[in-house]
This record gives C-alpha cells, structure tokens and sequence, in this order.
C-alpha cells in the first residue's frame, strides 16, 4: 500500500533478528547493511537522539566529549552536549547546571571566550570525568516483560522532593496483570535547580508537587495506554493540606500519600508530640488504660480532656450531645505557649478580615481549637498586626501656630473689637 504512494522505508532497525532477516539489506540501517544477522550481536543505534542497544533492547548513553577550552562557551557546550529528553540522568546534570550557575555568579564581566577562574576547574573536571560512567546505565524500553502477558491495571506512582539547592520529581509506571504479577518501570524524570533568591523549603515543597503535576501531564498526553490511578508520593506533610485532591472531579484517580518510611517525615513533630512536651503527667494520666482522672492541681482539671484516636487532647464540657460537630463540642486542646498556637491565631485572624479580639477568638473557638489564655494571645497578636496597627492608629493631631504679630493700635481700633 505504501508503495503505490511511493513511501518507500529506509534505515530499517529492529531488536528481533526475524524483522531483519526479512527486510532487504539495502533498507536497512547503515550499520546493520554488512551485518551477520546469525553471528554477530546486534549493535547500538541512535534513534531520535537516543541510544537504542538492539541486544538488549535498552536505552543506553554514549558521551563523546570533545576537548572545549574551560570558558562560557565550552563550559554551556559540553552541558548541552549531553541529551537527555527522559530526565533518566537528571541527577548527573543537575550538578553540572550547579557548576554552571556558580561559574556565571562569579564570572559575571567575563566574556564568553575568556578563561574562567582556575579554583573550578577541579570539580568540572571531577564531573566531566563522571560522564563516561552513564555508558553503564541501560533502561529496558518496553514498560513489561516479554511474557508479561495482559495488563488489568496500571498505576503511575509520581515521587517529589525538594531541597535547598534543586526540586526533583519522577514518575513509575506500576503494571499488574491477571495474575497478579508486577512490573515496574520508569516512565520520567525531571529536575530544576532552585532560584538564586532566598525560597522556604515548604514553599519548595509544593514546586516539587507542581512538577510532578506536569510529568503526570505529559505522560497522561503522551501514553496510549489508559492509566487507571496516579498516585503522588511526598515526605511534605505541608503539600498534603494543599493537595487538591477533594477539588478534582475524578479524585478516586489522582491520590496523594505521605512517605511514612523517609526519614525526613519521622523528624516532622506531630501534634501529639507537642501535647507531651507541653503536659507530660497529664498526657500519662489520659492515655493509660486504667481509667486514671487528673489531680485538682492540675491545669486541665476543669475542663475534663480526654485522648481521642489520633492521639489529641479535646476537652470536655456538657454539650456533648449536641448535634454540632465534634470539633464545636470537643475542641482540641493546643497550648498556649506553642508556637502552632499562635499560627492558628494569626491564620484565623487574617481570615476574619482582622476583626477585634471577640470575632478573632470566636474564629479559633469555631474552627474547633481550644488554647487556655486565648484573650491574652489574641491581644498580643492584634498589636502586632502591621495591618491592625493602620486601621486602628488614631489620627495625629498638630499644635497650632501662635497668631501673627500685629500693631497694638491697630488692635484696638479694629471694628471686630469695638
């Protein structure tokens, strides 16, 4: 058919030895024209700027690093020459671009073909030496094994993470099929050096959630396989309260799940913890099974706390069986001298539009938390709101100015005077 619209194929390259047998030499790739398909083992080919292994039908690396002289010019050829569209050596050129950028901040009046300093050129050697060691790394290019069989289900698993010098996301394709067997395989990566102005690690935390967003995008534009279920992985328990994911109109797809084994996760204090730094004999006496009450000398006698499930403090009181929510009835107990306390404060107090201490403290009250001296914080937080200091700062009042002098003649021989 395509040959009666004279599409005639050329430079033919395939992983399976029959395919070739049955193409004509001359249609073949350059390399594979004078090839003994029965003896030799099949070689790399350059496909779309990919090395393709026919032998193992991987993707695999060759750097071919030129000699550049060490200046703007050979120090940004060198980064380009390295082409990777699948983010699979994103750890290596991350540090490359981190080589780079400092060489700019420094070097700024250098011109593009003058030597740069002489105290970088050990570590962009160290990092042009490590290049040649990507040669090793083969990634399989179909998502499932040969015999894998149908797929019932495919998950995308996204992890991000961030630091203070880059933000980093990758995406895995998890296949199961029919009898339950599992494999998994890469499907992208990417990775972006922070900006050179001062950024919080939350705030990068949820950059690193933006990126993944868009791998899932583009994998999701890309894949003509149907995805049944993309789940976000983040150690930021920061990003799961902005995560978006009861806004989405098909949430049951798209999940976000803390990674309760990172290390960076188990250094997060939970709100339990607070609880016990701040009431340790309390905290003992309420989550014993013995059935223990607080002595009368402790603060939290009179409002009668108990532990709920999550490991939190509500108080008590006798509108326990009002058809109000539990958070209105059993208030969480934060401590007053914790600095979460005053978050929330200034959180809510910002939502009610820096209203007084009455509104600020029914806000709090209302959203289900209880802190003991909430009046006194209240206070302290309103005088200190730049934006309550403006709409309540009294107007300024000026001296007046003597009256000018005049003639005492004319003074008394004035008409208003007479």
């Amino acid at each position: 058919m395509l040959a009666t619209k004279n599409i005639n194929f050329h430079k033919i390259a395939s992983n399976d030895r029959r395919v070739m047998h049955a193409m004509p030499s001359d249609i073949r790739a350059k390399d594979l024209q004078l090839f003994n398909l029965n003896r030799d083992m099949l070689p790399t080919q350059r496909s779309l700027g990919i090395q393709w292994s026919l032998q193992g039908d991987t993707f695999t690396f060759k750097v071919d690093l030129k000699v550049k002289p060490f200046s703007r010019r050979g120090v940004l050829a060198t980064m380009n020459s390295v082409f990777d569209p699948l983010g699979i050596l994103a750890p290596v050129t991350l540090e490359g671009k981190l080589i780079l950028r400092e060489l700019l901040k420094d070097e700024t009046n250098v011109g593009w073909d003058n030597p740069l300093s002489e105290k970088y050129l050990p570590r962009w050697d160290r990092w042009c030496s490590s290049l040649t060691s990507v040669e090793c790394v083969h990634l399989n290019r179909c998502y499932t094994s040969p015999d894998f069989g149908l797929v019932k289900k495919r998950e995308c698993h996204v992890f991000s993470d961030a630091s203070d010098i880059a933000i980093g996301a990758v995406a895995y394709l998890r296949s199961m099929n029919h009898e339950n067997k599992v494999d998994v395989a890469f499907l992208l990566g990417k990775a972006k050096l922070n900006p050179t102005h001062a950024v919080s690690v939350p705030c990068l935390e949820l950059c690193a959630v933006v990126l993944a967003t868009q791998l899932v995008q583009v994998i999701t534009t890309e894949m003509q396989d149907e995805i049944d279920t993309v789940i976000y992985h983040t150690d930021s328990t920061i990003v799961l309260d902005y995560a978006p994911e009861r806004e989405l109109s098909d949430a049951d797809k798209y999940k976000f799940e803390l990674r309760e084994d990172d290390p960076e996760v188990r250094k997060q204090p939970g709100a339990f913890s607070i609880l016990k730094d701040h009431f340790p004999e309390e905290y003992s006496i309420l989550s014993s099974s013995n059935n223990r009450t607080l002595t009368k000398k402790s603060s939290l006698y009179q409002l009668s706390p108990f532990i709920d499930r999550d490991g939190l403090i509500p108080v008590g009181g006798r509108i326990g069986q009002a058809n109000f929510d539990f958070g209105e009835r059993h208030p969480i107990l934060s401590p007053k001298d914790s600095h979460v306390s005053r978050l929330i404060v200034e959180h809510v107090h910002q939502q009610v539009q820096h209203q007084g201490r009455q509104f600020t403290m029914g806000a709090v009250r209302s959203k289900g938390y209880w802190v003991p001296g909430l009046h006194n914080m209240v206070r302290n937080v309103i005088n200190q709101c730049t934006v309550c200091k403006k709409l309540r700062a009294k107007p300024l009042t000026q001296i007046m100015a003597d009256l000018p002098t005049t003639d005492e003649k004319q003074l008394h021989h004035s008409p208003m005077l007479a």
